[in-house]
């Protein structure tokens, strides 16, 4: 449920803003939805939804790298 609501705020921000999908975004165009990531990060977690979404979401990137073969 967090990463299919995360996703759909993620993709509708990108059309309220911008008129895209966020795939469609240029790397500066993504920065103000991606800024809750900028945040201080804390053990009890951010309290937004969304903002929990784009944390996980990072989390996993970061441990399918290093679980990567490559990246062994």
């Amino acid at each position: 449920t967090l990463s299919r609501n995360g996703l759909d705020r993620l993709n509708s921000e990108a059309h309220t803003r911008f008129g895209k999908d966020f795939a469609a975004l240029t790397p500066e165009q993504t920065k103000p939805l991606l800024a809750p990531l900028a945040e201080p990060w804390t053990y009890a977690g951010p309290p937004d939804p969304y903002a929990r979404f784009l944390r996980e979401a990072k989390d996993d990137m970061i441990q399918a790298t290093t679980s990567s073969r490559e990246y062994a």
